[in-house]
């Protein structure tokens, strides 16, 4: 067996005629072996049985909308998405949703907070490259004749 081919379990399944000669028509359009053929119908109906159980489940509130959502294998903003076109209203409570609401807050602002974290140290590491290379301390680095201004490194800023 090579390593791209995955170990399969062999299932044996009793189909009514007419799927079987769908299957073999649409084999030979595509050119595609009947087994991959099957497996491609059954882990589509599989993703459609999922969905479809995730929403009465969700919809009678025997699982939360996380749940729902990852039974469907859906990300969550997609499934609520979905039950609402289907017009099945949210089954959060007004406290969830709030504790929800602050948690993403907090996410968010530790997102922010590492951000510029990493863009300090990025500026330090520039400037502490900027200071390694042969520029010698107090010597003038630039000047601008109209102005006739030489800045100078003093520290880690640049200084008039």
């Amino acid at each position: 067996m090579t390593k791209d081919k995955k170990k399969l379990n062999h299932v044996t399944l009793r189909l009514e005629p007419e799927l079987t000669e769908k299957i073999d028509i649409l084999s030979n359009y595509e050119d595609i072996d009947k087994s991959a053929l099957y497996r491609q119908a059954v882990k589509k109906g599989i993703k459609e049985i999922s969905k479809e159980v995730a929403i009465k489940q969700y919809a009678e509130g025997e699982i939360g909308v996380s749940r729902a959502a990852h039974l469907a294998d859906m990300y969550i903003g997609d499934f609520m998405e979905l039950v609402a076109k289907r017009g099945i209203g949210s089954n959060i409570t007004e406290e969830q949703y709030r504790e929800a609401e602050k948690n993403a807050h907090g996410f968010f602002q530790r997102i922010l907070a590492n951000r510029n974290k990493e863009d300090n140290q990025k500026a330090v590491n520039i400037d502490s490259n900027y200071l390694s290379s042969n520029i010698e301390k107090n010597k003038p680095v630039l000047c601008d004749s109209k102005k006739n201004v030489t800045y100078k490194i003093t520290s880690r800023k640049l200084k008039k």
